[in-house]
C-alpha cells in the first residue's frame, strides 16, 4: 500500500512538470530591415526582404504602419519554479500614401533602416545663412518637427525635388 502510494504521488509530481510555448506573428529576417532606405524604399521591396507584414494599419494622416512582430515564450515548469524565456522582434515601418518609406519606429531587436543618402546639397533656411545642408540633414530635420501631414508631406516634396 505505501508503495502504491509513493509511486501515485511520484506520478502525480512528474505530471505537475511541464511546458508550454507560445508565439505571435512569425519570424522574420530582421537584418533585412537594414537594407531598406528612407524615402527611397517601397512597401513592396519592404515586403520582398521581410516577408508579409503581420499587421497593416492606416492613420489618420494617410500614413500606412506596415507591422512585422514576432514574439516567443516558452515556459517550463518544475517541481519548484517555474522558467519563462521570451524573444522578441518587431518593425514599425511607416509608408506615405506613395508607397514610400518615411520612417521607421519601435524597432525590437531589429537594425535600423539605413537613411536616405544625400543626393545634392540644398540650400540651408535664413536660420544659417550661406550654409548647405544635405537632404539627408533636411530630412532628419523634418522628421523630428511637429506639424500637420499636408504640411510633412509639401516640405517632403520640397525637398525632394519634386
Amino acid at each position: 500500500m505505501t508503495r502504491m502510494l509513493r509511486a501515485g504521488a511520484l506520478a502525480g509530481l512528474v505530471l505537475l512538470a511541464g511546458c508550454a510555448t507560445a508565439t505571435i506573428g512569425k519570424p522574420f529576417p530582421a537584418n533585412n530591415v537594414a537594407l531598406l532606405r528612407t524615402g527611397i524604399s517601397t512597401t513592396a521591396e519592404a515586403r520582398s526582404l521581410l516577408g508579409e507584414p503581420h499587421q497593416v494599419q492606416t492613420n489618420q494622416f494617410g500614413e500606412t504602419w506596415y507591422i512585422w512582430q514576432y514574439i516567443r515564450s516558452d515556459a517550463t515548469a518544475g517541481l519548484v519554479s517555474t522558467n519563462v524565456q521570451t524573444s522578441h522582434q518587431q518593425a514599425i515601418l511607416a509608408f506615405g500614401p506613395d508607397g514610400r518609406l518615411l520612417r521607421a519606429q519601435q524597432l525590437i531587436n531589429v537594425p535600423a533602416p539605413i537613411a536616405q543618402a544625400p543626393a545634392q546639397a540644398v540650400p540651408a533656411t535664413s536660420a544659417q545663412p550661406g550654409a548647405v545642408k544635405s537632404q539627408e540633414q533636411q530630412l532628419q530635420e523634418l522628421q523630428s518637427t511637429p506639424m500637420s501631414y499636408e504640411e510633412y508631406q509639401r516640405r517632403y516634396r520640397e525637398i525632394m525635388g519634386q
